[in-house]
């Protein structure tokens, strides 16, 4: 048998993870962090808001919270 708590496990409202924006969380041992900001929206032939602008904003949050490497 698996060594491991599932969370949420028979709660039919599901699972919260921060209640609040200031609660830091982090997966995969990563440093816990607070909410992330979020990306400036991409407008189409906007040329100070780049698309990649907001994928490498997009791929930071990610890397800060332990849920890609």
């Amino acid at each position: 048998m698996a060594d491991y708590e599932q969370a949420g496990a028979r709660n039919p409202d599901g699972i919260k993870v921060g209640g609040a924006s200031t609660d830091k969380v982090g997966f995969f041992g990563a440093t816990p962090v607070v909410r992330q900001a979020a990306a400036t929206d991409f407008t189409a032939g906007d040329s100070t808001n780049t698309l990649g602008a907001a994928v490498n904003a997009l791929n930071t949050a990610l890397k800060n919270l332990g849920l890609t490497a």
